[in-house]
Formats: structure tokens, C-alpha cells, sequence
């Protein structure tokens, strides 16, 4: 099994055998299978003819679920070829020390694969506070536009390194699509974000989804949609486990923006889910919850409101996908509605206040173990530092490390067999923000 320094409290019976996860650091979580089970040597080069059950002493599959990871735009803009000596910046020695210490986090983890659902970033780049000329001029829509561009290109890298600068490669970190990736809502008509949508989905491609070279990432997409470039599909764990991601956000004509998925980005995707082996554990981000209720905090905004009936919900039904794992709401919800998938809203935000994220891992037999955490934070100043869009606070410190807020284990058949704290049952209000944390 896999040792790292996480440490988890989560006890609960699957079928006969009790799955403990260890509360000490260091130590490896426990399954139903026997401590002294050799370890997997590698994934399968094909998922034709395996099950779970062909390798019952196999290392679980761990994921790492962080949306709205910042939600703000942290990184030196000083090596912009537009500012001037003197002018505000969005980075300082004490938000070098709290990326050090998040990211590092994260990284204790060891998971396989790191998965952000959208607002990495604040995104509010066609707008320039106190008018500081940092990314250029912005007299006319050209320059705004342009202005996106230079700023996306400013601090996405930096994002990216904060991973890389943690040991966790880039290549490893799968990424969504956010209302802050799309310059934040709402979207009005003849207003610059607007304007700016084609530039916006090609910043997120050019540093997500594409290569250095331009070459896509992920062959399988929704070739000759809108999405083409933002949503994606993967088979990791040599064909275990089906990560789809989700682009939630569609330019319906000049004027708007509508959230959805649907059109020839649902066609991928229900085809995507229908053509996955039975045994394979699917899971799917995308940054808006489905269902309601949920918590939210923190000014996370509302859901799609579509629910049950929506056709994405149902393609996950009738295709058995096992999470739906969502942010913008930055607060736990776990929702679970008769055969569809577990729907966990989750993250934030670290920009402002305490981050939250769950840990997954996926057993030899199908079921799913999560743990929801936050690191808590120990100060925060009134000071603030510079945004395009706004500020945010020049010193944000985080605890040394994250706890443990609730607990979920979902059976192969999705059925709850376990549910605590922040992932019990939550019966609303939806704009509710008590701290289940606490």
C-alpha cells in the first residue's frame, strides 16, 4: 500500500472486512486486502480482459481534488514588458512562504493524479485597479483583449511552477475550466470578458490541455466543438479508473454565455462514459455542482439548477459513473441521489481564507475511500496586495497541516456504506454557511 506522511482517521465495515486508514504519519493506509500483499509493479497496458478483481492486492489508485485552489492571481508581474518601476505587484516573500507550505502539502499526498475544477486563478484580467498600465494599455478592446492575453500568460506559469517547485510534475495536475478562467461572472453583453472569450479558453488550452508545440494532451476531446481544448478524457491506472473533465461554459451568441453541456460536447461525452468498461471507476470534474443542496462559503456562487433532469446527469446515470466532483461554492457537500453518481462540492480558497480538498482512493474492488481536509489558517493581515481585478490580502499563513473534516466510502455498486462529518448528509439551506469544519 502506499506510505506517505498522510494521516486519515476513517474506519468503516466493507462487505466483512474493515477498512482502517491510518491516523499516524507515515504509516500506510490499511484495506480489506492483507497487509502483506506485494506491490503492484505497474498499470496495465490495456484495459481488454482486466478486472478489479484480476489483482486483488493492487496499491489503491489516490486522487487529489482541489478546485478554486487560490481563486486568485498570486505571482510577480514585474517581468511584464508594461510595468513600471514602483508600480503595486501580486506577489511577496510571505506568499512565497504560504505557496511553499500548501503546495508541499499536497504534494505529502502522493497522490497519482491532482485534480483542479476550475478558478485557479482571480481572472478579472480585462480590468487594470488603479489603472497601473501592468499588462498594457486598455483605451480600446484590442488592447483589453490583449491585456488578458498578457496577464494569463503571467501567471498561469507561475502556477505551474508552484506544482513543479513541490515535486508534482505539471503533467500530473488536470485542470477544468472556472467562471475566473473565463474572466469571472457575469458575462455582459459588450463587455470585455466577453470579448474576450476565445482568448480566454485559448490561454487554458495553451497551458493545460495543449503541449509546449501546440499538440493536444489528451486525444480524447470533443474534436470540432467549442470545448475542444478544455474538455478532456483520460484512462489512468492502466484503464482502472476514467477521468472526464467537463467545460461548463458555451458562447451562445455575441452577447452571451451560457452555462451548460450539452450539443456536440455532450454527444462526446455520453459516448466517452458508454464506451468505458463496466469495471472501470469513473469519474468526472467539472467546476458547477448539479444538485442541491449544497453549503456554500465565501461568496461561491449558484449551481447550474438544472439537477437530476439535466442530460449530463442523466448520461452519468445511465452510464454508471461513480463521483461527480465540483467547486465555485468553496465549502464540503456530499450529495448522493439514487443510482447517479456521488455529486462532492469541495475547495477554496485560499486567496482569502482556510483550503479545503478531498482525498480519494480508489481499492482493488471498486469502492472509493474520500477524506475531506482543510488547513486551516493561523493569520491573515489587513494589508492587501494588488489584483487586475481587485486585492487580496498580502499575507495569508497556513497551519503546517491540513485535518481531517469528514469521511465518505462508496461500495462498487455506489452505495453509501459510510458518511461523516462535512460529507454526512446535508439537507440545506443551499446558502447556508455554517462551518461543517468545525
Amino acid at each position: 500500500m502506499r506510505k506517505t506522511a498522510y494521516s486519515r482517521a476513517l474506519t468503516t465495515l466493507v462487505g466483512a472486512a474493515a477498512l482502517a486508514v491510518a491516523a499516524t504519519p507515515g504509516t500506510p493506509a490499511v484495506s480489506a486486502t492483507p497487509a502483506q500483499a506485494p506491490a503492484h509493479a505497474g498499470p496495465a497496458a490495456s484495459t481488454a480482459g482486466t478486472t478489479q478483481a484480476d489483482d486483488p492486492y493492487r496499491e489503491p489508485f489516490r486522487f487529489l481534488s482541489a478546485p478554486d485552489l487560490f481563486n486568485a492571481d498570486i505571482g510577480d508581474v514585474t517581468g511584464s514588458a508594461f510595468y513600471r518601476g514602483g508600480a503595486p505587484n501580486s506577489w511577496s516573500p510571505r506568499w512565497a512562504e504560504t505557496t511553499q507550505n500548501l503546495f508541499g502539502q499536497l504534494a505529502d499526498f502522493d497522490a497519482n493524479t491532482y485534480l483542479v475544477a476550475g478558478d485557479m486563478v482571480n481572472g478579472r484580467w480585462h480590468y487594470d485597479k488603479g489603472d497601473t498600465g501592468t499588462f498594457g494599455p486598455g483605451r480600446t478592446m484590442a488592447e483589453r483583449i490583449a491585456r488578458v492575453r498578457r496577464a494569463g500568460e503571467t501567471y498561469y506559469p507561475q502556477w505551474l511552477q508552484f506544482w513543479e517547485d513541490a515535486g508534482i510534475p505539471s503533467w500530473r495536475v488536470r485542470t477544468a475550466v472556472g467562471d475566473h478562467e473565463m474572466g469571472d461572472n457575469p458575462w455582459k453583453a459588450r463587455d470585455t470578458q466577453l470579448a474576450a472569450y476565445d482568448t480566454y479558453k485559448d490561454l487554458f488550452a495553451e497551458h493545460f490541455t495543449q503541449r509546449p508545440n501546440g499538440t493536444p494532451r489528451y486525444p480524447m476531446r470533443p474534436v470540432g466543438t467549442a470545448q475542444e481544448g478544455s474538455a478532456y478524457a483520460k484512462y489512468l491506472d492502466g484503464g482502472r479508473v476514467l477521468l472526464v473533465t467537463v467545460d461548463w461554459f458555451d458562447k451562445i451568441s455575441d452577447d452571451t454565455i451560457d452555462v451548460t453541456v450539452s450539443g456536440g460536447q455532450l454527444a462526446w461525452f455520453d459516448k466517452v462514459l458508454a464506451d468505458a468498461p463496466e469495471e472501470t471507476t469513473i469519474i468526472v470534474q467539472g467546476h458547477f455542482p448539479i444538485l442541491e443542496p449544497v453549503r456554500r462559503r465565501g461568496g461561491g456562487g449558484p449551481t447550474t439548477a438544472y439537477g437530476e433532469s439535466s442530460p449530463i446527469w442523466q448520461s452519468m446515470v445511465r452510464h454508471g459513473a461513480d463521483l461527480y466532483l465540483a467547486g465555485e461554492v468553496h465549502d464540503f457537500t456530499a450529495v448522493k441521489r439514487g443510482p447517479g453518481p456521488v455529486q462532492i462540492t469541495h475547495g477554496g480558497y485560499a486567496g482569502n481564507g482556510r483550503t479545503d480538498f478531498i482525498v480519494g482512493d480508489v481499492l482493488s474492488d471498486g469502492s472509493i475511500q474520500v477524506d475531506a481536509r482543510t488547513i486551516d489558517v493561523v493569520a491573515r493581515s489587513r494589508a492587501r496586495l494588488w489584483q487586475t481585478g481587485g486585492q487580496i490580502r498580502e499575507r495569508v499563513s497556513l497551519a503546517p497541516t491540513s485535518r481531517s473534516v469528514g469521511s465518505l466510502v462508496v461500495s462498487q455498486d455506489g452505495t453509501i456504506l459510510q458518511r461523516t462529518g462535512c460529507l454526512d448528509v446535508y439537507t440545506g439551506p443551499y446558502a447556508q454557511k455554517q462551518d461543517c469544519t468545525r
